[in-house]
Parts: C-alpha cells; sequence; structure tokens
C-alpha cells in the first residue's frame, strides 16, 4: 500500500508537470502567432512605404533631381531593411526556440520556414523542405490539408492528431 500511495504521488506529480508543459507550449503558440501577425503587419507597411516611395520617385525624376531621389531611397530602405531583419531574427528565435516541429506555411499549404525541429523529424534539410506542400510530410496528407485549411478558416485547430513520416521511414505522432 505504501508503494502504490509513493506512485500515485509520482502519477500527481508527473500528471501536474505535463499540465505545465501544455500551457507553456500553449503560451509559445501564442507569442509565434503575435509574431507572424507583427510579421505581416510590417510587410504591409513596407509595401506601402515600397509604394510612397515609388510615387517620391516619380515626383523626383520628373524634376530632374536623381541625386536627392537616391538618397531618400537608400535611406527609407535602409531603414526598413533593418527594421524587418529585426523582426525576422526575433521571429526566428521563437520557433527555433521550440523543442517542437514548427513550419510556416503559405495559403496554398507551401512550407516557407521551418525551425530545427521540423528538419530533425522530417530528416529533410531547410533548403529542401522550403517551397513544397506541408501535407507531404504526414502519413495521411489530406488530413494534414484539412487541418490547415482550418487554421486559415477558423484561425485556430486543437488537439488534431498527425503522425510525420521521417525520411528514414520513422513515425512521430504530433498534435497539430
Amino acid at each position: 500500500n505504501e508503494e502504490k500511495e509513493k506512485r500515485a504521488a509520482e502519477l500527481i506529480i508527473a500528471n501536474k508537470e505535463l499540465i505545465f508543459q501544455k500551457e507553456e507550449k500553449g503560451k509559445r503558440a501564442d507569442e509565434l502567432v503575435v509574431a507572424n501577425n507583427e510579421l505581416i503587419v510590417q510587410n504591409e507597411e513596407y509595401r506601402k512605404k515600397k509604394n510612397e516611395l515609388n510615387l517620391a520617385n516619380k515626383k523626383i525624376i520628373n524634376q530632374g533631381n536623381e541625386k536627392i531621389k537616391q538618397e531618400i531611397e537608400n535611406k527609407e530602405l535602409e531603414e526598413l531593411s533593418a527594421n524587418l531583419k529585426q523582426s525576422s531574427q526575433y521571429a526566428r528565435s521563437l520557433i527555433e526556440a521550440s523543442t517542437d516541429p514548427m513550419v510556416t506555411i503559405s495559403l496554398e499549404g507551401k512550407i516557407l520556414d521551418v525551425n530545427e525541429a521540423s528538419i530533425k523529424v522530417t530528416g529533410v534539410s531547410r533548403s529542401k523542405l522550403i517551397g513544397t506542400d506541408v501535407s507531404d510530410y504526414f502519413t495521411e496528407p489530406e488530413k494534414a490539408r484539412e487541418g490547415y485549411k482550418k487554421v486559415f478558416k477558423k484561425s485556430v485547430v486543437s488537439d488534431y492528431p498527425l503522425t510525420i513520416r521521417h525520411i528514414n521511414g520513422t513515425l512521430t505522432d504530433v498534435l497539430y
């Protein structure tokens, strides 16, 4: 009975730890959503600034002042580049901090970016993963496709079980 009580106490502690870990993963996922949204906003700002620069460039060209045009363009592009680089580094650090496989995909399901955990679980290099269909790395590609379409439609999917296939045949169960 004492052994059973000790094991029961150990199981209670283990369950509390699992709950804590799940909450931490949820927090990291929330942080990544915020970082991705920030990148989207910054990319939109970049596009707006680029359009503004194009209009300014036309005016400068019409005035015949090429030197001023280049100075303005270079300054704006340097500032935008620095901002985008900083945002990108922040997002990358959040993604790489996770021990879980994480991918960023396009609306069409093409992989835009992956973390090191994704490389390890698939056995495929980052350069070969990028641009491919994310569904191809799961044992049930259609189910994976349905999962990411739900995310794009409803903005969330929870406890959606899938299995990732490593190039050596090893299978890893994941909750999407």
